[in-house]
This record gives C-alpha cells, structure tokens and sequence, in this order.
C-alpha cells in the first residue's frame, strides 16, 4: 500500500470501519486487561460498542448523503460516539473522536498538523470530561503521544502516525509502574491499551505495516525495551512506506512491542466481553439524524451479577426493566431485587441542564457522591454523565434538578478496591500543646522537636527517641507510610535536615521537605494537602502555599543588645520579617498592629495569629481585629503553647 500524505473522507470512512472491526475482534483480551478502576472486565466491550454506535451513525448520514463532506462524517462520527458511549472507556474514545472531528472541521481533511492538533485536544478534553484524572491509565498513554509529536519538525502524516503509535506503546508499557493496582495484577492499562489499537489502525490505513502489539502483556521484564531497535523484517515490511530518516529529522522507525503476553488473571474473558464498563459525553456539532438514542436492546446482553444492566432509559423520565417494563423509582435508583443493600452501582445517562445551569455546576454537585466521576460535555449544558456510586437515588435526583435526563443506565459493579493509594504522611515538627493538637487535627503526624541534651529514659521503662530527627524516623515507621512530606517549621537545623533525607533514603521512604519556616507557614501549607494527588503536585501546592504566606516574629528582649533599628534593652519587643526589623515596641497589641500594617502593605487578606498563653493574656484581639477588618482583612487566632517566642504572624 503506498503512503497517504492526508485522509479524505473516503479513507477516514475506512478507518473508522476497520478499527470498529478491530476493537470487535479484540474486546476479550482487552477485557482482560480491565482492573481499574474497578475490575470488570469490559473496557473492551465498551469500547467496541461505543465504536460501533459511532460508525451506525456515520452510516446513517452516508445511505442519507452520499457526498457528505469530511467535516460532516468526522462531526458525525463523534456525536455518534457521544450518544452511544458506554463506560469510561467508551467516553475516552468519545472525546478522541471528538478531537479529531474538531481537528478535520478546521483543516478539511486528516493530515499529519491535524493529527498533532487531534491529539492535543484530546489530551484536553479527556483530562477535562475526569473529574479526577488518575496516572498510569489511559490519560497517561494520551499525554505522553501528545507530546511526542507536539515536537516533530517532520509532520508528514506517515511520521506523525509512526511516532505517535511508538510513544503511546512506550507510555502503556509503563503504566504498571505508575499504578499499582495494574503492577499487581500484571497487566497494563485496558483503555491505554484501546488507544493503541485505534493508532495501529491509524498506521495501517495510512500505509505503515508494523506489527500490532498483543494486548494482554504484563509488566516488562528488565530486560524488555519499549524502544528496541528494529529488526531487519521491521525495515523490510516499512521499507516501501516510510523513507530512510535523514540526520537530524524527528522521523523514527517503528519498534516492536516487547511487553510479554501473560495468562490472564482476570475473569473468564467471554463473560466479561458482553459486560459494560464506564460511560460519559463529548462536543461536536451532530448532524440531525446522529441525536436519535440507541435502542434499549441494541447492546450486548448482560449477565446478572456484577455488570448487569439494572435499568436502561431512552427519552423518557424512568428506568425500564428488560422486558421493557417501568423500574419503580426505588428499584432503578437503589437496585432492589437484586439481594444488595446501597449496592455500587455506574450510573450514566446524556443531561440536558435547563437555564441557567451547566454541566459545570452538575459535576461540582455530583463531587461527594461517589467516585469515577467523568463528563464529556456536547455543549457547555448538554452530555453524558458517569459516577460510581452507592448513592444511586440521589445522583438521579440532583441531575433531575438540573434538568432532564435520557438513556438511564445503571449497572451493579463488583465490590472490591478500586486502587490502592500510596499511603502517605505529613510530618510536622511542633511543639507540645494546643498548637499540636491543631496539626493533629489537620491530619499531620505531630512531632516534638527534642533537645539532644535532655533525658532520654523518661520513666516507667519508657524511652523516647534521642533527638529530633530519630523521633521523625520513628514516626515514620509507625505511619506506614511510603511517602513523608515533612514541615520543619524552622524547627530543624540544616544538620538535622541533612540527617532526615540521608536516613529516609535507608528505610525506602519518600521523603518531600517542605519550606515551612515558620508555624505558621505550616499550617498554610497544611491546609492545601490533598492525599489524592500524586506527591509531586501535592507538595508543589503545599509549598507554593507555605511561600504565598508573608510572615514575621515578635520576641522578647531579655538582655540588653543593639539590632539594625539602634540599641535594645530587656522588655522591649522586637517584631522582624525576614530578618528587617519592622517595629520596636513595649506594647505587644502595638507591635502587633504595627506589623500587621506593614505586611498588608504588600497585599493579603487574612491575618493568621499564634499566640502564647502569656501573649493572649497580654494583647487586646479584639482591637486588632477591628483594626484588620475596617481594611477588609480577616483575622484568625490560634493558641500556640511552647513557642520560644510570644507571637507569629502571617499574612496571605
């Protein structure tokens, strides 16, 4: 076959047709690849019937118009996937169908540009339609293809379509690395392994005969490699379709890949393919004829137990029995008759919001009622919605409170961990008392900074740790956990820093040190942690928090001494912001409003105030709040026992 430079109509056509046929062909052993987020087994089957209600569509427009043009087959094709998305996976092809059909309507047809376009997007509106994008899954394949072809000097098609079939074959194959849950199992990503198919389907239309890889491939051995050079049959096969690469081009050979297929350790895969999985909404402009829904018993049949459909609803208020039959309310939201109480149920259906409400505000409201959240938005107002849940009552009656829904669908999922994340710990160095106590109940592992000089035997044949850093270590350890982010506070010195990173390295654990150099800059930090993100952007957030903070001491002069303000002498208190001296005083509500004033005259809303026992008996707060809010500025007040100094201040 020679090498097409771009795709008309009548090619995109036949690639939409043969990677509907492809997916079909394969649904098994990417079933049995399904573990997350739950386990399954039909990420294959919904994307092969997401496909095919896709290509029913395009069909449709074509015994309608022949002649149709590029844009209309392409926008077709999306809205078909749209409408007849079924799982997460099957809304992920939505959205990539999406892309591409946005990419063929500003170019007039698919070529290497417009593929790069397409898979940009996608990796947009697939991030976007999640509401909790998790890595190692199919997300990740998307990124990673994205940006290696984002880089290309050579666009032409055959090299767009070659490079980005290799990077989306290198990223899957690391998905066992970033998920555990697949690294367990054996497997990589079902839905990453779906993209890679569609593709490898891309290639073969366009011209390129490389091998497709085999989906049901486990975790590479060490000596595997995703990019291994080709083989003299590789060049062979491509030496009629892609030109040798001159120096210095971005074009590559495409590789076999080296993933290794494995026993399945999954369900038996011919009860999984006719389960669905996952299911969502994407934008494109449909065609008149691509809005009708799917019949009810279009699909495959499912089995009853974990996969069956409880209830599908086309165009009208109430989940349908099979026999086609209404579902009481309580039976089509709670699943009762099926022996299961709050069972876990998918819940999708297409929402149309009524004014002036969007589907912004329905995924902001659907947030804490279970999770795999996913919206692949039509318009800003119009989609398809997915949400694991036990909650399934109130999920259908706050989307009826924005609007109308059809094609209902619930389907009971097996219980069992969805994933497991890393356990992770934040480690806060703090003194004993109030202050503590309000770490603790923030989720921080408090620990007490400890004078290496003081006893270590403290009674009772009880010791404690012989320094601060050992007491971190040992915090650690009781956590369990594999990842410590830990706030100094201005607490440790560098030596004990140094220390903590050195012996994190010994016991396997993560270690993130934050820049909290203040207290209070730790409770700032403390108040954006997310355990749910991955530890790099949790700590990016954390970080850029405890930094947004503007903060300053006020401490009591014992002895007399000079400061770069002139001389002190003992009773006097010095307020300092990094290390400038702000106000000298006797008069603590003085300094403190003082320092207040200074700081906000760099902007900030919120004044955040730790006081000691004795600074709180001693400072009039009431007058400092009134002082901050006649400027707009709030005041928090927090007790802070065992400070070397009487009072911390931050602004933010």
């Amino acid at each position: 076959m020679a090498q097409a430079e771009l795709f008309g109509s009548d090619a995109y056509v036949r690639w939409a047709r043969y990677a509907c046929t492809q997916l079909d062909a394969r649904r098994e052993e990417i079933n049995a690849l399904n573990v997350f987020p739950v386990p399954d087994a039909d990420t294959g089957s919904n994307m092969a019937f997401t496909m095919k209600a896709a290509v029913a569509a395009m069909d449709r427009l074509l015994a309608e118009e022949p002649h149709a043009s590029m844009r209309q087959i392409a926008e077709t094709l999306a809205h078909g996937a749209v409408r007849g998305a079924r799982g997460n996976s099957g809304v992920v092809l939505s959205q990539i169908l999406a892309s591409l059909a946005a990419a063929a309507a500003r170019a007039g047809h698919i070529d290497g540009p417009a593929i790069i376009d397409a898979l940009t997007r996608a990796e947009t509106m697939v991030t976007s339609a999640i509401t909790e994008p998790v890595e190692g899954t199919v997300i990740t394949v998307i990124r990673a293809t994205a940006r290696a072809v984002a880089e290309l000097t050579d666009q032409r098609l055959a090299t767009v379509a070659a490079v980005a079939r290799q990077a989306a074959r290198t990223a899957l194959h690391h998905t066992p690395s970033q998920l555990e849950v697949l690294r367990e199992a054996g497997v990589v990503d079902a839905g990453g392994q779906g993209f890679v198919l569609l593709l490898e389907t891309l290639c073969e239309i366009v011209g390129l005969h490389g091998q497709r890889g085999t989906p049901t491939q486990s975790v590479p051995s060490p000596g595997d490699d995703p990019q291994a050079a080709p083989t003299v049959d590789d060049f062979s096969r491509l030496s009629d379709t892609v030109q040798t690469a001159e120096p210095g081009t971005d074009q590559v050979a495409d590789s076999e890949d080296s993933l290794r297929p494995v026993p399945s350790t999954r369900p038996n895969s011919s009860q999984a393919a006719a389960q669905p999985e996952n299911k969502p909404h994407s934008p494109t402009r449909p065609h008149p004829d691509t809005t009708a829904p799917l019949a009810a018993g279009s699909g495959e049949q499912i089995g009853a137990t974990p996969g069956e459909t409880l209830a599908i609803h086309t165009d009208t208020e109430q989940g349908t029995q099979r026999d086609g039959t209404p579902l009481p309310p309580a039976a089509s939201a709670e699943g009762e008759g099926h022996g299961t109480a709050n069972p876990h149920l998918e819940v999708m259906g297409f929402v149309t919001c009524h004014q002036p409400h969007t589907l912004d505000d329905v995924q902001q409201a659907l947030r804490t009622l279970g999770d795999s959240l996913v919206i692949a938005r039509a318009t800003a107002a119009t989609g398809t919605v997915h949400i694991h849940t036990r909650e399934a009552g109130r999920v259908v009656e706050t989307l009826t409170g924005f609007g109308s829904i059809s094609d209902l669908r619930f389907e009971l999922l097996p219980d069992g961990p969805h994933t497991r994340p890393i356990p992770r710990a934040v480690i806060a160095i703090v003194p004993p008392g109030r202050l503590a106590e309000l770490y603790r109940s923030a989720g921080a592992v408090v620990v007490h900074p400890i004078d290496p000089d003081s006893p270590v035997f403290v009674g009772g044949g009880i010791t404690r740790p012989s320094d601060t850093v050992s007491a971190i270590v040992a915090a650690a350890r009781t956590s369990k956990a594999k990842e410590i982010i830990l706030l100094p506070n201005g607490l440790l010195s560098k030596r004990e820093l140094i220390s903590a990173e050195l012996t994190s390295h010994a016991s396997e654990k993560n270690l993130t040190i934050l820049p909290t150099a203040r207290l209070v800059s730790g409770i700032a930090a403390l108040a954006v942690h997310d355990p749910s993100q991955p530890i790099a952007v949790d700590a990016y957030a954390m970080a850029e928090a405890a930094g947004a903070m503007t903060t300053a001491v006020i401490t009591r002069v014992y002895h007399a001494d000079t400061c770069d303000s002139g001389p002190l002498q003992p009773g006097d208190l010095v307020a300092t912001s990094a290390g400038a001296t702000i106000t000298i005083t006797r008069n603590l509500t003085e300094a403190i409003t003082d320092t207040c004033d200074t700081l906000l005259n760099r902007g900030g809303e919120l004044v955040t105030l730790l006081l000691t026992a004795e600074a709180h008996a001693a400072v009039d707060v009431a007058t400092i709040g009134q002082h901050l809010a006649e400027v707009g500025v709030d005041l928090t007040v927090y007790p802070a026992d065992g400070m070397d100094h009487p009072v911390e201040i931050g602004v933010e």
